[in-house]
């Protein structure tokens, strides 16, 4: 468990890195893949993408928590010859790697967010079509 985690239950980062990565990958795999045209087929992968939002919004809160962490253990340093615009500038590159994982689930986040609002307007304007054609 980290030290710094005020709930007690987040790993180390790089104990949960791997597994975020590999969850990551996943989800990444499913998001790339085109929308059927097929209507019943287009349900099945709206509802597994679905299925992946409680999932992803946790790793969210989880990198978002990490990044938090780092940052708050690299401002502890102090170097006399640092102003602030120099020591926030070491925050910040010190904690690239946590800042680039938390960018790169955010927009697993906008990806599953988007692909749901396609998938309802697809259906929606299906729906509207078969009434058309009947």
């Amino acid at each position: 468990m980290s030290s710094k985690d005020p709930f007690g239950d987040l790993p180390e980062f790089e104990d949960w890195l791997p597994v975020a990565t590999a969850k990551f990958l996943e989800l990444r795999g499913i998001t790339r893949q085109p929308l059927s045209d097929n209507s019943v087929q287009m349900q099945k992968q709206l509802r597994e993408v679905e299925a992946w939002q409680g999932t992803v919004s946790t790793m969210l809160a989880e990198a978002t928590s990490y990044l938090a962490i780092e940052e708050e253990r690299s401002s502890q340093y102090y170097h006399q010859d640092e102003g602030p615009g120099d020591r926030k500038r070491r925050v910040k590159s010190e904690t690239e790697k946590e800042r680039r994982i938390l960018g790169l689930i955010q927009g697993q986040v906008d990806a599953i967010k988007n692909r749901l609002i396609l998938g309802e307007n697809l259906n929606r304007s299906n729906s509207e079509r078969n009434r058309n054609n009947t």
